[in-house]
Formats: structure tokens, C-alpha cells, sequence
């Protein structure tokens, strides 16, 4: 994995950097670990999915620079949760399935999401995916809790939950925008199937 991109979700779990210098001091070291892989609507990926807030999140930071400090990401947070267009989801977690209107829906196999640490508890090698999702209509929060997720201080509890799952559905999902390790993809199916795969990917570390 080479920094070079937009956000580096990868490389920031990886080498703690997203230095091209380190990472290349990394990969010539010629260690390495396993880390897990998944499919989403045919789709590979081996970061994070979001429904809802995560995609306009990217999709505000297009237009300008990743903020440096919480202030700035308080209001690209609120910006971004303004946006979202909530809609009922059922979900369904291995075998638990209930009903939700979330602003936020993530799926992650590693921490980072354009460049904030979503998922702090994730492991990136135990097969399962955090889950992770608001109880809905809670707009104006999430101008505190993105600050507090780029600050690695966010607690999930109550109002902003974290599950872990091997298998997870969602539906109706049809031509609503999914961010899938840093692309934006429009979903065409009323379904949306995702499983964390049974390989992993070797990468350089």
C-alpha cells in the first residue's frame, strides 16, 4: 500500500503515517500481516462502506481541503449530515434484523474513513465487520460527533451504535449513493448484500 491517494484510510492503519517515505521503508522491511476482505454488490473492498452521512462527508471534502483540526471538521460534519436524506432501512446483522432511519450507516473491515477513525475498535484480521449506526433524526448532532471522531474520543452507545457481523443486508437501497473505499457508486439493486470474506489479503506492513 502506497499513500498516495486522497484520504490513505489504509496506510494510516497500516504504518500509523501517510508519509510515502515510510511506507516504502515498510514494504522494503518485507514484513507483512493479513488483513480481511469483503463484497459488496459484486464489489471488493477492503475499508469501509457508508450509506447516507459517509458518502456526503466525501462528497463535501471534494470541493475542499481536509480540514486539520476538529472546528473544521464540526462543520463539514454538519454540512454533510444536512444533506443526507434519511430513509428507512432494514438491516440485517448475521441473524439479528431490525428496522432503522439512520443518517449514518457504515460498514468497516479497517478504523478509517476519509481520514477519521469511524471504527477505533476494528480489527482488521477476525473476519467480521463493525457495523456502525445512529438511531436517526439526530441531524444536528453530528456536527459534535464528527470533532469527537477526529479526535478518537467518540464513545458508541445509545444514540450511535457498533455491531459486529460476518454477513450483512440492507434494503430498499436502490439509487442511493454507497462510498466504497473512497468511491462514490449508485446502487442499482433494491438489496444490498454484503459478506466479509473467508481470505484475506497479504500486505506489507
Amino acid at each position: 500500500i502506497l499513500p498516495m491517494g486522497r484520504f490513505n484510510d489504509v496506510a494510516r492503519f497500516l504504518y500509523k503515517s501517510i508519509d510515502p517515505k515510510d511506507a516504502i521503508a515498510k514494504i522494503i522491511g518485507g514484513d507483512y500481516k493479513k488483513i480481511d476482505s469483503g463484497m459488496a454488490a459484486d464489489q471488493p473492498f477492503f475499508n469501509a462502506i457508508g450509506i447516507g452521512f459517509l458518502p456526503e462527508l466525501a462528497d463535501s471534502l471534494k470541493a475542499t481541503r481536509t480540514p486539520r483540526f476538529g472546528f473544521g471538521w464540526s462543520q463539514i460534519g454538519s454540512k454533510a449530515a444536512a444533506a443526507v436524506k434519511i430513509d428507512k432501512l432494514v438491516a440485517k446483522i448475521d441473524a439479528f434484523r431490525f428496522e432503522i432511519s439512520p443518517v449514518m450507516m457504515n460498514i468497516h473491515l479497517l478504523p478509517y474513513a476519509v481520514g477519521l477513525p469511524f471504527a477505533t475498535a476494528a480489527l482488521g484480521d477476525d473476519g467480521q465487520a463493525e457495523v456502525i449506526f445512529d438511531q436517526g433524526g439526530q441531524i444536528g448532532e453530528f456536527s459534535n460527533i464528527t470533532r469527537t471522531i477526529q479526535k478518537g474520543k467518540f464513545l458508541y452507545g445509545a444514540d450511535v451504535r457498533m455491531y459486529r457481523g460476518k454477513t450483512i443486508n440492507l434494503q430498499p437501497i436502490k439509487d442511493r449513493v454507497m462510498y466504497l473505499d473512497g468511491e462514490l457508486i449508485t446502487l442499482p439493486t433494491t438489496v444490498l448484500s454484503i459478506k466479509i470474506g473467508d481470505k484475506q489479503v497479504k500486505v506489507f506492513c
